[in-house]
């Protein structure tokens, strides 16, 4: 065989190991080894997934603990800023019930500074905001400064307000003119200087139903108004104290008020129970 035979033979031998190297090498997956990387592709995409919901669920429990403090943190602000300024001396709580109570919230203060001799208008140094036409009031007035027995509080609408007025020292009044002081002068009821006088507005506030949820709510004039909420259905409860702690039903004797929130989400914790949150505190009546 020639030199140059040799090398045409070597070279068709390499082509040839090239092609056959080349097929081997678009050679597929087996059966086994797709099946292999299915189930541990399947297990890789449901260990994710179940991360994925264990993340979302506690997340929602989170959420649902934080919404629930700070709702019930939020019912309880508004009702100590408004129970604490409540006198049970003056008659301030009109209804009380286990989950509602309706009362008189103060809305302006201001002293007597000069009263008309027929006993109305009244002029009054202002403490706070002014006096509004149409104010339901309460005033302090006394017969003889010498007999407490004879004191008493007057109650009245304010039907007209000057304010040009002035106190001594120059200090800004307002001239309040009231009937019902006119009416009570003439049977002895005597308001004096330095008498105070409380606007105030009846307001309800306790647990209320509405588009199926419950809520903290204040009712004022026919109007219902939500505060705080959704609520458990017994979400608010007042418990009604006097001065030795006892449990009483007599307004005039109330010295405390234990007032409790309580919240449910409909988001279940680890143990299958629902979500919620409640707060209890105590708050002392002004007198």
């Amino acid at each position: 065989m020639t030199a140059g035979n040799k090398r045409r033979d070597r070279r068709g031998v390499k082509r040839g190991n090239e092609r056959r190297n080349r097929r081997g090498s678009r050679r597929g997956f087996t059966l086994v080894e797709l099946m292999i990387v299915a189930v541990v592709g399947s297990m890789v995409v449901g260990a994710t997934y179940q991360i994925m919901l264990s993340t979302q669920r506690a997340y929602s429990i989170q959420t649902a603990q934080i919404q629930g403090q700070q709702t019930v943190r939020a019912g309880l602000d508004i009702l100590f800023s408004e129970l604490r300024e409540l006198s049970r001396e003056e008659g301030d709580i009109l209804t009380m019930g286990s989950d509602r109570i309706e009362f008189r919230a103060m809305r302006a203060f201001g002293l007597v500074c000069g009263v008309n001799a027929s006993g109305s208008p009244v002029r009054v140094q202002k403490i706070g905001r002014f006096f509004e036409v149409g104010d339901s009031i309460l005033v302090f007035a006394d017969r003889d400064p010498d007999i407490a027995s004879d004191d008493t509080i007057l109650s009245g609408k304010v039907g007209s307000i000057d304010t040009t007025e002035t106190c001594s020292g120059a200090d800004t009044a307002q001239s309040l003119a009231v009937p019902s002081l006119a009416t009570a002068r003439a049977s002895g009821d005597t308001v004096r200087i330095g008498a105070p006088v409380r606007g105030f507005t009846i307001y309800t506030y306790g647990l209320y139903s509405l588009d199926g949820e419950y809520y903290l709510a204040r009712e004022f004039g026919g109007v219902t108004a939500p505060l705080v909420g959704p609520l458990a259905d017994n979400g608010v409860s007042f418990v009604y104290r006097d001065s030795l702690g006892n449990v009483t039903t007599n307004r005039r004797e109330v010295s405390k008020i234990e007032v409790t929130l309580r919240t449910e989400s409909k988001v279940r914790n680890q143990k299958g129970d629902l979500v919620g949150d409640s707060l209890k505190t105590a708050i002392y009546l002004r007198n």
